[in-house]
């Protein structure tokens, strides 16, 4: 593609609206100061991404669009993925690197062993952070440093495969950013250290720990059960996990818990009530297989704003605060499924407190 061909694409992009006209300008100023190589690298994502990546060279930061055609980048990877969220401030330029991408060993892509697909998926997932403004953690900078400190951390050697694993889209960056956050917040307690093995990320949840707790006719009738999260994916999609693993006493709430299961849910309180609902009923059956499967104490964290919207809509009691509102009907949920659909009998603690409270 030649430098009438790339004008050609930004013009297009700027018919369909996808750029105004200053963004155009930009983009065009920019793709013109890269050098043959640079170039190269550009109209080969021109090619798989189209009005995507006129809107990144229009409205990404300078120090962005340098270091992913000069450094740190796309170079290789088979496209961007996130389709019209290409605006974070990702990456700095090579001249001034940011400490969380860049240092003496490297990209963070590179040091995690990303594959061109799994870092082309990473790096949608930080596109798609734009649209991110609840939370933990709402721009891909912060994102990024959480990931390089975990991954500097002793303890933490599952990061790499968190990545591989997370969606190319907001819900990966959400997910990641809660996920990380409570991992990071929990080992720098004192009494906590995740070298130690006091806390894990991603603790996978099977059939067999079920037949362990119980028997294996209450692990068939969990599988085969749409009141719980799949477990060892028999059933298809993604089976069920424990965000955070703490294997030692911590305190949440004021209230000291013995190895409880730590559920991320990174949720924005502007959604619509349809989507809450729809993210609330997934949130139950997930717990309720944690606690099938021998959690009896289970933390939920998420964000403040979420909390007291979802109270709210639970229609919960003026002199009751928003996280008790929310713990007390997991926790009758919990203990009424287990009873009504498996015989169970069990008690339950369930704390839900937010992420700058973890």
């Amino acid at each position: 593609m030649d430098d009438a061909a790339t004008q050609r694409r930004f013009t297009e992009a700027y018919e369909s609206d996808s750029i105004d006209s200053d963004e155009m300008a930009t983009a065009l100023k920019r793709y013109d100061s890269l050098d043959s190589d640079g170039k190269r690298e550009f109209d080969d994502l021109l090619a798989r991404n189209g009005d995507d990546a006129a809107e990144f060279a229009g409205r990404t930061d300078s120090d962005t669009f340098d270091s992913t055609f000069r450094g740190c980048g796309l170079s290789s990877a088979p496209s961007l993925g996130a389709a019209g969220s290409l605006r974070s401030d990702r990456y700095h330029s090579v001249a001034t690197p940011s400490p969380s991408l860049q240092s003496d060993n490297g990209c963070l892509p590179d040091k995690l062993g990303l594959s061109g697909s799994e870092k082309s998926k990473y790096l949608s997932a930080l596109n798609a952070g734009v649209d991110v403004d609840s939370g933990p953690i709402t721009s891909a900078d912060e994102l990024e440093g959480l990931l390089d400190d975990l991954q500097g951390r002793d303890g933490f050697d599952e990061i790499d495969e968190i990545v591989r694993d997370i969606q190319g889209n907001k819900k990966g960056f959400k997910g990641l950013s809660g996920e990380g956050y409570v991992g990071r917040a929990l080992d720098d307690r004192a009494e906590i250290d995740a070298n130690d093995g006091d806390v894990a990320l991603e603790k996978d949840l099977s059939a067999d720990d079920i037949a362990d707790e119980y028997s294996q006719d209450i692990a068939d009738d969990v599988e085969n059960s749409d009141a719980f999260k799949n477990v060892d994916s028999a059933r298809g999609g993604s089976s069920s996990d424990i965000d955070a693993k703490v294997n030692t006493e911590v305190e949440i709430n004021g209230r000291t818990l013995e190895d409880p299961a730590i559920e991320s849910k990174n949720l924005d309180p502007d959604s619509a009530e349809f989507f809450r609902i729809d993210n609330w009923n997934g949130l139950k059956k997930k717990l309720r297989t944690h606690a099938v499967a021998g959690e009896d104490e289970i933390v939920v964290a998420m964000d403040q704003d979420y909390i007291d919207v979802e109270a709210n809509r639970l229609g919960g009691s003026s002199s009751s605060s928003s996280r008790e509102v929310l713990s007390n009907r997991l926790e009758n949920d919990i203990e009424t499924t287990l009873a009504d659909e498996l015989g169970i009998s069990k008690d339950v603690t369930v704390e839900v407190t937010s992420y700058g409270d973890i």
